[in-house]
């Protein structure tokens, strides 16, 4: 998706500074790029088994964002 031009956001690359990884921030950063940026998602295989890929699909059908399936 990046090599074709697109802004990607991924969680687990949230970038900090933190002995342990800040979950709550990046997952609050992510929120707010889904709310303030995204106009598509793109759900990976197996999402359905992820409690936060979940609550990403959720999030972008409640605010109308187109969600392809890879």
């Amino acid at each position: 998706l990046r090599e074709a031009g697109h802004t990607v956001y991924n969680p687990a690359e949230f970038e900090h500074d933190e002995p342990v990884f800040p979950m709550r921030k990046a997952f609050a950063a992510y929120c707010n790029f889904i709310c303030c940026e995204a106009c598509t998602i793109v759900m990976l295989p197996g999402w359905q088994n992820s409690k936060g890929a979940s609550i990403e699909h959720a999030l972008a059908s409640y605010l109308n964002l187109e969600v392809e399936y890879a």
